[in-house]
Parts: structure tokens; C-alpha cells; sequence
């Protein structure tokens, strides 16, 4: 690119070189050590500067930093998370329920009346605090009472079978207690029945653990698993049914379980109409942030070393993963008994309104990924394809849109150093970079060649794959972004920034007038209730101060506040649409000349002020209407927002009761429902289906169906009801059941040494039920998971030894029982941050729980035998805690064996399988939104962007759950872990320009959106085959582990250019399927030559960002489909060399290697 002769000081500030910037910002880092300089002149010497550390201090501090960092980072964020008043408020709650149970264990005659397992009452505060509003926590206990209610129902049923089954049984009054626990009244057949009862009751309770997941019935099933297995392994003992087992379990906690919705209904109370208004408070937090971030951000220059392109990003990442727990809040919004201004049927408007906001704001970090590709990528030095305004007439490609992170719009440093994560020649990871994600780049068609002569000359360890990609992607290379262009990035910054300050502002302080609304809605509802009582039973209106009125109570002046929202929604409609009709051209006038027509060699000296326009390519004014239309998009939805809380008049509406909705109430499908907790954690998923999604016949009119490639339909009732039995044969082939029935394998073999009389008498004594217990829990359906839990078991079972003894000792006084007030005490001062450690600590859920677990084990295990010692008693201390820890060992250990053995499932596979079934949901999807682009359906586009939320969700959940891979051991070779990481961001940004389309397509008119489709290609049956072959053939390759051929339908986005010439000819698809254009249009269909009427048509704008993401969604359809081959090969093999025949190819080779062809 050239530039204007004469002009090029006229705009330094934005066309200055990033190592410009770095050499100036280096020049003064070494201006600022200097020392100040005095009145004459000299350098101030009125202080001798301290000593530089020693190499010896340095080498320490860098060790400290390296031992200590890994530990003190989450150790302040954890503090730093505690330290507000909102967290501290469940901590206290929780805190005072498990110093409560720990109290009445010292209280001799409550304790007693717990029974034998009276411990379990500080157990279950430990592991259920009372943390949540009091609706869940009302729900959570019902359901843990019910559970174990029902495990109780189960073992006196064994019970009595297993007395039934005895050759001898006997009557209380005829059993010598002291002969029980030696296992003296031991049977072989009462024995077997107990066994099978265990390991069925075993198996049934963790298939609920894991086929729910994350829901009320989480904690219930670990306590009913814990009851039965404590009924199996104990009652077998008795020559008699001890039906009274399952009332010692009972009773701590059903105690536990009042205690703790006592306290939610007295203790710093919450609603879960509270919950959510915080959750919603959360998610719009940070979506302001991305506003004032932006705000920021337009007031530098993107090619600064220190510009943060991922601001913005990270705004609305936090801001989306704050969806789930707002949307785990709402479900029983309509279940409560609230008071307040706002019903659960608001709030759930709100959230809708509030979460409308996120795709918009994700529009955002699409433009910043664009300039932060095309600034930051090291570049090929050449010149792009002439795509500029004042291109001649015929020109091929004289526009183009951006790529969406500009992947395209890079190329690759001679000098960039790359290595493949298998240690092999891939050359899908060396010449399909373009493909990829990050900062990876394409080699140059002559290294391509390089490379293929080099293969000639020596054996490869592996065969390289998307060599034919790398090939046909070099055509688009011709067009790509060079460093010289940076100052068209950099000029159209600028230019975005001054167009779009105002309504960012108006945007910024309109969220904060609607956060400072909420974060006060419920903040004075006990005033709002005292009004209440006295206006229905006070004899009349309360005689109030103002300050003290409803209104004034809740949220200030009443007119103050309608005054406020209608006043930044009138700014934010009134500055909308002058930027609609003025301020957003300030960046498309950079694009035209004097006349208001597209710049031309004459225009050049009329317009000095912008250097460089005549070879300023479109895609720059793409990359900002990028920008500008999701600020419009987010600004109407913004609106709407502002208006929704106008039509709710909170300021004259009388705060009351809110009374659940019966239909609400009534609906079991709720209650299977994640809370949003991060407690809640969910051990497994199902590989074969996307949660929250519906599939493509619920909302198509089952246009498809899926058939059974072995039989037709059934055609009469016999065969209605065989191909019954067949679904119903294959039930128990799933995962989770065949992970339940080898979980109660791995139980009923642990448990064996309990119905032996030679060991029973020693494992009881032994605490063999803690091997038991911790089998069920770390046992998990993913192999990585269960050895995962093996580690983390260990080392926080240790740390809560440790803790526990330490707290007891302290109480006793370092021997002895202690006194109960010294007891009571020292665990009054660590409840709290027991507490804080239990709900918000550093570390996974299942860990904490562990930990603080043992603390309450080792403290409550003390109380109980050194106060009331039964016959089975060890100790207390020391004995209970080593005890504890190598129980722990033994179990986690036979867990992580068992894990090993099949049937067994690794996380590899599970990532492999749960990656083809989101790829076949984004395909699915994809076809919906071109469905719906030619065949409006606004309810169609609704569900569409529903599913591509939960996929989402889906892929983050995936991504989180990878990381246990690498506890995996792999004896065929290490794990493709950045090769899936790839992947799933490949498949993330595919979701999200997805998203990005439905808001275009919904903003189109009905009449433009055939012009959309004509233009994209999606109505060519021929290339929309071909786009949903490469979801089709990724996800197939990815389940069944088979190879893609080398030739498929991609690379999409060189034909989806239409590249005209003499290659576009000699192409068979091109010849049946090219689209013709005028001369005067490009090869999108867009005027090569652009007038102001034209930019100043909002609809263009529309079709330019639609065209922009349709062209992002098929380079990531193309990378797609590489990163795939990278993970499973390629077959059907026709030869790299053949690829070089092409005249492309032979255009970018060296003579001497044209002549060998």
C-alpha cells in the first residue's frame, strides 16, 4: 500500500508502528529511573539510593514467589470474596447452625437422645449449611429427609428378609450385647441378603447421584447411600432386625434439618425474589463494565503495547456465566411465600430483558477480536488485494468483508517459531494455522512446497492432514491484512470512538440508574412490613416521617426515581437516534469524497486530512458497522429494558405478599432443576444430548426423522411391542446404570471383610464403614474424575485431620475430655471460617466438603466416645483421626482401582463423544437459522437462540471438566489436549456468531432477507450442503473415531468469495453453480464504488455485518473441519503432489519446481 505523498505527519498519532511504540515506551521506562533533576541542573543527591538486592536476595525471592504464589493468589481472592457483607451473611448463618450442632453434641442428655449416630448432626450442617434463602433451604431438607426416609424404608425391608433368612434368630432379650459386635450371631445366608441389599440400595442412590446431577436430590442421595450402608454393615451383626438403625440417622438429621430452615427464617433472612435480584445485579454489573471498559478503550490507540483487546471479553464472559445461576434462582420464584414490590412473574421479565443484553455485548469483543487479530499478528510483508473504494471496474475482489477475528486477515513471520502438540509433522498444524484460533498464522504457498520437497527426501514420522486447506486457503492469503494497513485499523478507531461516546455514555449511566433500583428494591423490607401490619392492623394509615414513607423506604422520592428512568430512557432514545442518523457516519464519510461519492484520484488533493484513503479497503468500515450495529442492537434492547421497569410503576406499587402460582407449584419437572449453586456439582452428564435444548422436529413440524437402518416400521401390534422390549432391553446398557451396577459391585466387595465372622468384629471396631462411604463418593462415571478424587481426597482429608486435632486439643486442653464451655468456644471461633471455607473456598466443591467433613468427623467422633462410649468405641483425638485418614486411603484407592476395570469411561472419550454431539447440535442449529432467514419465524429464532445459550453452557462445562484428563494415564500416548482446546473455542465462537446472525436476521426487514440469502449463497442447495456436510462429517468422524477424506467440501470460505479469473473457470462446481455479478458489484453483491446514500442506509449496514458473520461462521466452519483432521486423519488418500498441478499452486512455486512437475 502506498501512501499519500505530502500527508503522512498529518495523522502520526494513528498510523505509528507498534515497535514504535514499544522503542518509545522504553525510551521513557529508562527516563523515568533517572533521578530528578535540582535548580541547577544537577541530579538530586540528597538521599544515597539503597543497595540493589543481592543475586543470593533475588534467587530467594523468586523461590518464595514460586512456592507461595500457587497458594496465596486463591488464598486472597478467597479472603477477598468473604469480606463483603453479602457473603459474610450465609456465612454466619451457617456458621451458627454447625456451632448449634456441635453444642447439642456436648449437651449429655440431647446427645443421647440422637443415638448411636448422633455425630451425623454436625456431619449434615457441614455438609448442607444453611446458606441458601429459606424457600431452597426448605426444599433441599424435604427432599434429604425424604431420601433418607426412603433408604430407611430399604433397610428394614433387608432387615426382615435377612431375619427371615436366618437359620437361628433370636429375641433382644435372648442376645448377649457384648457378643455382638464380635461378630458372634454372624450367618452366611442373613449375610447375602444384606450384601445384595447394600449394594442395590448402593447403586440405586448414586444412579440418582448422577443421572440428576446438580439438583435438591444431590446431598438427600449421599445421606440415603450413607443410612444404608451404615443399616447393612451394622444390623447384620444383630440376631434380630434393629430397625431402630435408620432412626439414629434420622433423627441428627431431621434435627439439622430444622435448625437450618429456622435459621434461614430468623438469621439474616433471604427470599429467593432476593437471591435473584442480586444475581440479576450481578450479570448487569459486569455488562456495564463492558460498557465503561469500551469507554475506556476508544480513548487509546489499539496499537499500544499496553492496549487490552480482552477487556471487554472478559466483562461479558463473566457476565454469561452469571445466566446460570440467574436462571437456577428463578425456578422457584413462583414457589415461594415472598414480600416485597416485585413478584416472581417480574423478576422473571427482568431477566429476560437483562439476559437479551448479553449477545449484544458479545458483538463487542467480536469487533476487538477483529483489530486485535490484525494488530497484534505478525504479518507476511506484501500487499493486499486492491479492496478499496477507488478500485477499477472488473477488479476481482475489490471488496471483502472482514474475517470475523480476522484469521484472515494475518499471515506469518518468516521467523515464527511453531511446534505441533503431538511432536510430529502435522501439517494441519503448519499450514492450516489460518484455521485456528490465537495468534496462528498460514506459511506462504512457497514453504508449503519447501515443505513437500522435504517430505520427499526423508521418511515422516506421521502423515501430515488439511495439506489440500493449507492449499486452496492460499488464494484468500492474497487479500490479507499487511502492517502497513494498521493505520486504517488504527483511523477507523478513532473514528468508531468519537461516533459512539455519547451513547456509550447515555448506555453507562442509563445501567446505572437501573442497578442503583435494584440493588436497593428489597433493602428496607422489614420497614415496608411494619407499614404493612400497621395499615392492616394498626387502625389505619401509620403516621410516618417522609424519610420513613413507602416509597422514600425502598427507593427514595417516588417522583425522584420515575423522574430518573424517564429520564436516561428519553437520552437514550433521543442520543440513539442521532447517532441512527448522524454520528455513526462519522466513520463512513472517511470512506467518501467532498461530493458525497466514492474518492477518485482527483478527489485526493480536495481531502488532505485523511492520508491513505485511496487504498483504505472496505473491510475497515465492515469492522466498524460491526461495532455500531451491536450498539444500536444493544441500546433497543436496553430501551426495552427502561421501559419494562416504567410499566412496572415500582414507585406506586404497594409492596405484599407474593403467594405461590399454582401451576408453578405443581410442576415436577422443576424440581429436577439445577439451583444454581455452586455446590450443586454435577459428577457426570450424558454424552448424547445438549441440556436445554429442544430438538430440530419439536419446533420444525418434524420435517426429519430418524429411522432404523435394520427394520421398517412396525406395521401391527406385535411389532409395536417388540420394538418396545427392544428400547427397553437396552435401558440397562446406558452409562449411568451401568456405572450404578458397577458401583454396587465395588460396595459389595469392599463390604465382604463385615460379613466374615474372623474380620467383622476388627472392621467394625476399624470404622470399616468410612472405606465404604468414601468408595461411594469418589467412585465416578469418567476415570479421570475418580482418580481426580483420589488425590484431592487424600490431601484435604489430611489438612481436616489436622484442623480437627488441633481444634480438639485446644478444647481439652491437650488431654483428657475436656471441658464442654472450652469445647464450645474454640468451635464457636472456627465455625466461621470452617464456614467460609465450606461456601467459598479455593478449591472444587467436593474438596471442601471433604475437608471440612473431617473436621466434624474427627470433633464429633471425639465427643461421642470419650461422653458416652458404646462398645465399639476407639477413642478419641489422635485414634479418631488416623483412623479417618487411612479409611480414607483405603477407600479412595479401591475407588480408583475400580475405575480402572471396565465397564469404564474416560474423559477422553467422553470429551471426544460430548464434542460430535455439540457440533451436531451447532449443525442443527445453523440450519434453523437459514431456515428461518428465507421462511420468517420469530418463535423459530426465539428457540434457536434458547439452544445456542445451552450449548454454550454445554461447551464451557465441557472445558472445565477436560482439565481431569490429565490425571488419565495414557499408554497409547499423551492426551490431544490443545488439539480439543482448539476445538471446543472453535466450536464457542461458532455458537456466538450464530447468535450474532439471529440478531442480524431479526433486524432485517422481511424484503431483504432473500437479498441476504442470495448474496451469502445459503439459498445454493449445493453450498448449504456442503456447509452442513462439515457438521455432519466432523461430528460422525468424532463419535465413531474414523477418518475424514482428505477431499471434503472445505475450504468453504475460497468458495464462498467466488473468486472470479481463469481459476474460478477451470473449477467444475464453479462452472454449475457461480453467481454472476454486474461489473459495477463486488463479489458479494455490494457496490465496488460507495455513495453516501448508500452508507447512510441502515439496511446496508445490516446486510454488511450479516455477510461479515456469515463469512466468520465458515472460516470456523473450514477450521472446523481441521481441527477434526488433526484429532482423526484423513483416508481416501490422492496425493499431496497432485494438489501442486493446480495453476494456483504452480503460480506460488519456484521455477525450478514447476519444471520438475
Amino acid at each position: 500500500m502506498s501512501h499519500l505523498p505530502g500527508n503522512a505527519s498529518a495523522n502520526d498519532g494513528y498510523t505509528k508502528r507498534p515497535t514504535d511504540s514499544i522503542k518509545q515506551a522504553q525510551k521513557e521506562a529508562r527516563h523515568a529511573h533517572l533521578p530528578p533533576v535540582t535548580k541547577s541542573g544537577s541530579a538530586s543527591s540528597s538521599s544515597t539510593p539503597p543497595d540493589p538486592p543481592t543475586k543470593e536476595q533475588n534467587k530467594l525471592v523468586k523461590t518464595l514467589k514460586r512456592i507461595l504464589g500457587p497458594v496465596w493468589t486463591p488464598t486472597q481472592a478467597w479472603i477477598k470474596r468473604c469480606s463483603s457483607w453479602a457473603q459474610m451473611k450465609p456465612i454466619l448463618r451457617s456458621a451458627l447452625l454447625a456451632w448449634i450442632c456441635y453444642i447439642f453434641l456436648l449437651i449429655d442428655p440431647v446427645e443421647r437422645m440422637m443415638g448411636q449416630a448422633s455425630f451425623l448432626i454436625l456431619i449434615g450442617a457441614l455438609i448442607s449449611p444453611a446458606e441458601l434463602p429459606l424457600a431452597m433451604t426448605i426444599e433441599r431438607e424435604i427432599f434429604n429427609l425424604g431420601l433418607v426416609a426412603l433408604a430407611w424404608a430399604w433397610s428394614c425391608l433387608g432387615l426382615k428378609l435377612a431375619n427371615l433368612a436366618r437359620d437361628h434368630p433370636l429375641n433382644r432379650n435372648e442376645v448377649d450385647l457384648s457378643q455382638v459386635y464380635q461378630g458372634a450371631y454372624l450367618e452366611a445366608r442373613s449375610s447375602a441378603v444384606l450384601a445384595a441389599f447394600l449394594a442395590l440400595g448402593s447403586a440405586f442412590f448414586l444412579y440418582i447421584k448422577v443421572a440428576i446431577g446438580p439438583s435438591p436430590y444431590l446431598f438427600g442421595s449421599i445421606f440415603a447411600a450413607i443410612l444404608v450402608t451404615i443399616a447393612a454393615t451394622t444390623g447384620v451383626l444383630f440376631p434380630f432386625p434393629l430397625y431402630t438403625i435408620g432412626q439414629a440417622v434420622m433423627v441428627p438429621l431431621a434435627i439439622k434439618a430444622g435448625l437450618a430452615i429456622f435459621l434461614s427464617a430468623v438469621f439474616f433472612p433471604k427470599s429467593v425474589n432476593s437471591l435473584h435480584v442480586e444475581r440479576l445485579v450481578q450479570l448487569l454489573g459486569h455488562v456495564r463494565g463492558a460498557v465503561e471498559q469500551q469507554q475506556d478503550l476508544f480513548k487509546q490507540h489499539p496499537d499500544r503495547p499496553d492496549y487490552d483487546f480482552d477487556a471487554v471479553h472478559k466483562q461479558v464472559a463473566v457476565a454469561e456465566a452469571a445466566i446460570a445461576p440467574l436462571q437456577g434462582a428463578s425456578r422457584l420464584l413462583q414457589r415461594e411465600v415472598s414480600f416485597g414490590l416485585l413478584s416472581g412473574e417480574d423478576l422473571n421479565t427482568l431477566q429476560e430483558a437483562a439476559v437479551s443484553l448479553i449477545s449484544p455485548s458479545d458483538g463487542w469483543c467480536f469487533y476487538y477480536s477483529m483489530i486485535r487479530m490484525d494488530m497484534k499478528s505478525e504479518h507476511f510483508p506484501g500487499t493486499p488485494a486492491p479492496s478499496r473504494p477507488i478500485s477499477r471496474v472488473g477488479t476481482p475482489m475489490s471488496s471483502r468483508p472482514p474475517s470475523p477475528d480476522s484469521p484472515s486477515g494475518r499471515s506469518t513471520s518468516l521467523h515464527e517459531e511453531r511446534t505441533t502438540d503431538n511432536h510430529t509433522n502435522d501439517a494441519g498444524s503448519r499450514f492450516s494455522a489460518v484455521f485456528r484460533p490465537h495468534k496462528q498464522h498460514i506459511l506462504p504457498l512457497a514453504h508449503v512446497a519447501a515443505g513437500v520437497r522435504a517430505r520427499r527426501r526423508k521418511t515422516a514420522s506421521t502423515v501430515p492432514v488439511a495439506t489440500f486447506e493449507s492449499l486452496r486457503f492460499a488464494r484468500v492469503e492474497a487479500h490479507l491484512h499487511t502492517r502497513e494497513a494498521d493505520r486504517h485499523t488504527v483511523r477507523v478507531h478513532q473514528l468508531l470512538g468519537e461516533a459512539n461516546g455519547d451513547l456509550m455514555q447515555a448506555c453507562g449511566e442509563a445501567l446505572d440508574e437501573i442497578l442503583s433500583l435494584l440493588k436497593t428494591i428489597n433493602s428496607s423490607r422489614f420497614t415496608l412490613f411494619r407499614l404493612w401490619l400497621l395499615r392492616h392492623f394498626g387502625g389505619g394509615e401509620p403516621k410516618l416521617p417522609h424519610s420513613n414513607s413507602q416509597a422514600t423506604a425502598e427507593k427514595g422520592e417516588p417522583e425522584t426515581v420515575r423522574k430518573a428512568i424517564e429520564f436516561h430512557r428519553e437520552k437514550v432514545e433521543r442520543v440513539l437516534k442521532a447517532f441512527q442518523q448522524d454520528s455513526r457516519h462519522l466513520v463512513d464519510r472517511c470512506f467518501l469524497g467532498p461530493g458525497g461519492e466514492a474518492t477518485t484520484s482527483a478527489d485526493q488533493a480536495a481531502v488532505p486530512s485523511e492520508p491513505g484513503l485511496e487504498e483504505r479497503p472496505h473491510r475497515y468500515l465492515y469492522q466498524a458497522y460491526i461495532h455500531q450495529f451491536h450498539t444500536i442492537g444493544f441500546a433497543k434492547r436496553l430501551l426495552g429494558l427502561l421501559e419494562l421497569l416504567e410499566k412496572m410503576d415500582i414507585t406506586e406499587r404497594p409492596a405484599r405478599f407474593w403467594f405461590p402460582s399454582l401451576p408453578h407449584l405443581m410442576d415436577m419437572s422443576l424440581f429436577g432443576s439445577s439451583i444454581g449453586h455452586p455446590d450443586e456439582h454435577a459428577d457426570d452428564e450424558d454424552t448424547t444430548k445438549v441440556e436445554g435444548t429442544s430438538d430440530a422436529h419439536v419446533y420444525r413440524g418434524q420435517q426429519t426423522k430418524k429411522r432404523d437402518p435394520e427394520a421398517l416400521e412396525p406395521s401391527n401390534w406385535l411389532q409395536k411391542v417388540g420394538k418396545r422390549l427392544d428400547e427397553i432391553a437396552r435401558i440397562p446398557f446406558r452409562g449411568n446404570i451401568l456405572f450404578s451396577i458397577k458401583a454396587g459391585f465395588l460396595i459389595l466387595l469392599v463390604s465382604l471383610p463385615t460379613y466374615f465372622k474372623s474380620s467383622a468384629a476388627f472392621a467394625y471396631k476399624e470404622r470399616a464403614v468410612w472405606v465404604l462411604i468414601m468408595c461411594q463418593l469418589t467412585l465416578m462415571r469418567w476415570r479421570g474424575e475418580t482418580i481426580f478424587g483420589l488425590f484431592s481426597r487424600i490431601v484435604t482429608t489430611f489438612a481436616g485431620c489436622c484442623v480437627g486435632l488441633v481444634l480438639w486439643y485446644i478444647g481439652t486442653g491437650g488431654s483428657g475430655i475436656g471441658n464442654s464451655y472450652a469445647l464450645a468456644a474454640v468451635f464457636g471461633v472456627a465455625a466461621v471460617p470452617l464456614a467460609a471455607w465450606r461456601l467459598q473456598g479455593p478449591a472444587p466443591p467436593i474438596s471442601l466438603i471433604i475437608m471440612t467433613v473431617t473436621v466434624g468427623l474427627v470433633l464429633g467422633y471425639s465427643i461421642k466416645d470419650s461422653r458416652d462410649p458404646a462398645a465399639s468405641s476407639v477413642g478419641w483425638g489422635w485414634d479418631v483421626g488416623w483412623r479417618r485418614l487411612v479409611g480414607v486411603i483405603i477407600g479412595v484407592t479401591a475407588a480408583g482401582l475400580w475405575s480402572l476395570l471396565p465397564p469404564s469411561r474416560t474423559i477422553r472419550s467422553y470429551t471426544r463423544s460430548l464434542s460430535a454431539t455439540t457440533i451436531a447440535k451447532l449443525g442443527e442449529i445453523y440450519t434453523i437459522v437459514m431456515t428461518s432467514a428465507a421462511n420468517p419465524s420469530k418463535e423459530t429464532l426465539a428457540e434457536a437462540s434458547k439452544n445456542l445459550l445451552a450449548t454454550r453452557a454445554k461447551l464451557r462445562r465441557l472445558a472445565t471438566i477436560s482439565g481431569h484428563a490429565s490425571y488419565e494415564v495414557g499408554l497409547r500416548g499423551p492426551w490431544p489436549k490443545e488439539q480439543y482446546a482448539r476445538l471446543n473455542v472453535t466450536q464457542m465462537e461458532i455458537a456466538k456468531l450464530l447468535s450474532h446472525l439471529v440478531l442480524a436476521i431479526e433486524r432485517l426487514k422481511q424484503s431483504k432477507r432473500p437479498e441476504l440469502m442470495r448474496k451469502t449463497r445459503f439459498l445454493d442447495t449445493v453450498f448449504l450442503g456442503d456447509c452442513i456436510s462439515i457438521f455432519y462429517m466432523t461430528s460422525s468422524a468424532l463419535r465413531s473415531a474414523m477418518p475424514l477424506p482428505q477431499l471434503t467440501a472445505a475450504p468453504l470460505v475460497h468458495r464462498f468469495l467466488l473468486l472470479e479469473g481463469d481459476l474460478a473457470g477451470q473449477e467444475s462446481w464453479r462452472a454449475e453453480h457461480r453467481v454472476h455479478r454486474p461489473e459495477d458489484q463486488d463479489t458479494f453483491g455490494f457496490p465496488k464504488h460507495f455513495g453516501r446514500e448508500l452508507l447512510e442506509d441502515e439496511v446496508f449496514m445490516t446486510l454488511a455485518v450479516a455477510m461479515t458473520t456469515s463469512f466468520g461462521i465458515l472460516l470456523r466452519l473450514d477450521r472446523l473441519m481441521v481441527c477434526t483432521k488433526e484429532l482423526v486423519g484423513e483416508a481416501y488418500p490422492v496425493g499431496a503432489g497432485s494438489y501442486l498441478y493446480s495453476p494456483l499452486a504452480q503460480a506460488h512455486l519456484p521455477e525450478e519446481d514447476r519444471l520438475h512437475m
